[in-house]
C-alpha cells in the first residue's frame, strides 16, 4: 500500500518540527514526539523524510533559499534605478524582511553559533554555500556601485561587503536578542552610516 503525500500533514510536520528545534535544539528533538504531536505514526513521517536529518535540513534549506529569493527580488527589483539606491533598498528590504518574520532569523543563527556535533561538518558546507550565494547578490550592486564611480574606489570589494553584512548581521542580531524593530527613519539613517563607512 502507497500512502499518499498530503500537503497539510507535510506542513504540519514541517511546522512543528521547526518549533521544536529551534525550543528543545537538535539533539532533544526526537521523530516520536514530532509525530504525536502531529497525531501521525512515527512509521508514517518516513513517507515525507528519510531521517531526523533530512527534516532538520529540508526546514533549514526551505529557510536559507526565501531569505535568498527575496534578496535577490530586492537586488532586482529597481534595475534602472542607481546601484547605490538598489543596494540601499536591499539592505533596508532585508531588515524589514527578518523583523517581519524574526524567529526564522533565529532559528538559522542558532544552528550557525551553536551546531551539533552529529550534522556540524553538513551545517557548516551549507552555510558555507548559501553563504557565498549571498555575497555574490551583495558583490554585483557594489561592484556597479564601483563602476559608476559611487564608491571612491579606497576600498575592495571584499572589504565593503564586510561592512555591510556586518551591519546587517548585527541589526538581525539585535532585532532577536531585544525584539526591536527599526523605523523608516532608523533604517535610512542606519544606511547612510553603512554606506559612508564603505565610502571612507
Amino acid at each position: 500500500m502507497v500512502l499518499k503525500i498530503n500537503k497539510n500533514t507535510e506542513e504540519r510536520i514541517q511546522s512543528i518540527a521547526f518549533k521544536d528545534f529551534l525550543e528543545k535544539g537538535y539533539e532533544e528533538s526526537n521523530v516520536r514526539d514530532i509525530c504525536k504531536k502531529v497525531d501521525i505514526k512515527a512509521s508514517s513521517l518516513y513517507y515525507y523524510y528519510t531521517s531526523k536529518i533530512d527534516l532538520f535540513f529540508h526546514i533549514y534549506d526551505n529557510i536559507c533559499k526565501e531569505n535568498l529569493r527575496y534578496r535577490n527580488d530586492l537586488a532586482n527589483a529597481n534595475n534602472y534605478s542607481s546601484p547605490m539606491l538598489r543596494l540601499g533598498d536591499m539592505y533596508k528590504g532585508m531588515i524589514r524582511y527578518y523583523s517581519n518574520d524574526i524567529v526564522k532569523q533565529k532559528f538559522l543563527l542558532r544552528y550557525q553559533l551553536f551546531p551539533p556535533e552529529e550534522i556540524s561538518y553538513l551545517l557548516h558546507e551549507k552555510y558555507r554555500f548559501y553563504s557565498n550565494e549571498e555575497n555574490n547578490i551583495i558583490l554585483h550592486l557594489i561592484n556597479l556601485c564601483m563602476k559608476s564611480d559611487l564608491l571612491n574606489g579606497n576600498m575592495k570589494p571584499l572589504e565593503s561587503l564586510q561592512i555591510y553584512k556586518k551591519n546587517e548581521k548585527m541589526q538581525m542580531i539585535e532585532m532577536i536578542t531585544y525584539g526591536t524593530k527599526m523605523s523608516n527613519a532608523e533604517l535610512d539613517l542606519s544606511w547612510i552610516k553603512i554606506w559612508n563607512s564603505m565610502n571612507s
